[in-house]
């Protein structure tokens, strides 16, 4: 059985572990994120995000199996453009040979009820079009996470996806 929780000191290590290797490839951006995820209270890299235009790191979960192994991540972050209207998912992902299980739609059904605690109008994120995030689309497209957004990148299409709260 699988289940849904805040992470933890214990749990952190290995949600971490478990982002780098579902996503190798991170922009400088989201490798300053990785290391924030485990250092919430380090000034400095607190500043750095906020270069970066996020605001805060607002929660990070984790699906942990029968045995207390991290076999999915996901958080929500908010950015100083608009805070005061939505946060944002994060390092939403499943271990891959424990996708099809229904473990991402429990972790994507529970961060959205968190961002509605969170009294903003939207949930957003930023995914791409590269084949590895084929599921991860028919996910969110289930759970009402339109497609607003297309932005072409050298390798990939960015695509912004939105849900009303």
């Amino acid at each position: 059985m699988i289940k849904i929780e805040p992470a933890t000191s214990k749990t952190l290590p290995e949600a971490k572990k478990l982002i780098k290797r579902v996503f190798p490839y991170r922009s400088l951006s989201e490798q300053f994120s990785l290391i924030a995820i485990t250092s919430p209270d380090n000034w400095l890299l607190k500043k750095i995000m906020n270069l970066f235009g996020i605001k805060d790191i607002l929660d990070i979960y984790v699906a942990v199996n029968e045995k207390q192994e991290v076999v999915g991540t996901s958080g929500l972050y908010n950015y100083l453009k608009d805070a005061d209207e939505a946060v944002w998912l994060f390092w939403f992902c499943v271990a891959p040979e424990e996708r099809g299980k229904g473990i991402g739609t429990k972790l994507l059904t529970y961060t959205i009820k968190q961002a509605r605690s969170k009294k903003v109008d939207y949930l957003r994120l930023y995914t791409s079009d590269v084949s590895n995030e084929r599921e991860a689309q028919i996910i969110y497209q289930k759970h009402g996470l339109k497609e607003v957004e297309r932005k072409n990148r050298i390798l990939y299409t960015e695509i912004i996806r939105e849900l009303e709260l």
